[in-house]
């Protein structure tokens, strides 16, 4: 039973990845945890409620190491162990919703992120009444079978769109994005988005090179964006 977290946004081994001491009663999952033998796993996206036990329940126990019971993911639905800011008891109907598939043999880390990723993205309707250009596109694609997870939001600066790129392997990679259109200019950033030094593009395309389970934030502007 090997368990792999999604923790703080980085796939992350219980015991391994943390630090001595650190909390194994419970984690808190940002988009999926799995669980697996090597031959099939499920891999579990608790939309609702992503404070989770694993191996069995571990309420207060403390432990300084996860020593699962089984292969038992548990969510932590509602959080009444604590009176804090709301009542220990709640009535009425709590929906909760869970995102759930299945995998033979070891976890596909970039399946996992991407399933999770389309699970948790609400779909946004547009009506276009008299639609003159195509029907579908896309901003970008990751070229081949990369374990490189992509988002992008409007910068900071005006003109810019902000890139996080994700090495979700445990190895190095050249993380290659290719464009719609063509991009004018990229520029590597901080995480806050102070541009940096100018990368340099092959026309549409974008090659970054990241570490293993790194996170870089690249800046791109295009030719409509002054």
């Amino acid at each position: 039973k090997d368990f792999l977290v999604d923790l703080n946004g980085v796939p992350t081994v219980p015991n391994d990845d943390q630090l001595d001491g650190a909390a194994k009663d419970w984690y808190p999952v940002t988009r999926w945890v799995d669980v697996s033998d090597k031959s099939r796993g499920v891999t579990v996206v608790p939309v609702d409620a992503p404070l989770v036990h694993l191996g069995g329940i571990t309420t207060g126990r403390w432990a300084r190491d996860l020593e699962p019971e089984g292969p038992n993911i548990m969510s932590w639905a509602l959080n009444n162990h604590w009176l804090v800011n709301f009542r220990a008891s709640q009535s009425g109907e709590v929906p909760l919703r869970y995102r759930l598939t299945t995998h033979e043999g070891p976890v596909d880390v970039t399946a996992a992120a991407r399933f999770a990723a389309e699970s948790l993205t609400a779909p946004i309707p547009l009506r276009d009444i008299r639609p003159t250009g195509k029907t579908s596109d896309s901003f970008f694609e990751i070229e081949g079978d990369q374990p490189l997870q992509v988002s992008a939001k409007p910068g900071e600066d005006n003109g810019w769109i902000a890139l996080r790129l994700q090495n979700l392997s445990r190895t190095e990679i050249s993380g290659r994005i290719k464009f719609a259109i063509a991009p004018r200019a990229a520029r590597a950033a901080d995480p806050v988005e102070h541009p940096g030094v100018e990368i340099a593009l092959d026309g549409s395309r974008l090659v970054v090179p990241l570490a293993p389970l790194e996170i870089r934030t690249v800046l791109v502007r295009f030719p409509h964006n002054r």
